[in-house]
């Protein structure tokens, strides 16, 4: 982007990053004991910006930082076919949660893939053998381990994966370039 008058900008982006493929205990437990959540030892994707010789970085939002406390969803259409007709568009297979759709609301010509509750893609579950004092349960979190989870998630909350990087310079700002860089180092 060239030539935008003086000003403030704001770059923002609906991100997220996990570290090597999927969440752990062990990983949701080192993001929780760290001091600042946004430079935590494993944040390592960064949205970034420059304008002439400045140069502005946030981190983007770990996976961690995304928890929730049920399914983002329990089923999901993974394929269509359009009708030559009308040029609308049918599901032909859908994803579920086993225990979510009885074979009985099985429709005729669509392929049902039943999955285990934290198996792909649905969320992942992580059980965190730590005990909920109001419910007297195990506390359990959901984070999206497929573009269906990140999609319901963003659908339930617009701002939850929303990462910014704001000048901080009123004056003399011309935004020259602007990048996303999303970085993802394992092991």
């Amino acid at each position: 982007m060239n030539g935008l008058p003086a000003g403030t900008y704001e770059l923002r982006v609906r991100a997220l990053y996990r570290n090597g493929g999927g969440v752990s205990n062990d990983g949701r437990k080192k993001y929780e004991d760290a001091e600042d959540k946004e430079q935590y030892p494993d944040a390592n994707a960064v949205l970034f910006a420059k304008s002439g010789d400045n140069e502005w970085r946030s981190t983007v939002k770990s996976i961690y930082s995304l928890y929730a406390t049920e399914n983002s969803f329990t089923q999901c259409g993974t394929a269509w076919e359009t009708d030559e007709l009308d040029g609308s568009k049918y599901v032909t297979a859908i994803h579920y949660m086993n225990g979510t759709i009885d074979e009985s609301e099985q429709k005729e010509g669509v392929t049902y893939s039943g999955h285990d509750e934290g198996s792909y893609p649905l969320d992942s579950r992580i059980a965190t053998g730590e005990i909920d004092e109001e419910e007297l349960e195990e506390l359990v979190y959901y984070y999206p381990a497929s573009m269906q989870g990140f999609y319901a998630a963003c659908k339930k909350d617009a701002n939850a994966y929303a990462n910014s990087l704001t000048s901080l310079r009123k004056a003399m700002l011309r935004l020259v370039s602007a990048s996303l860089l999303l970085l993802v180092v394992t092991g």
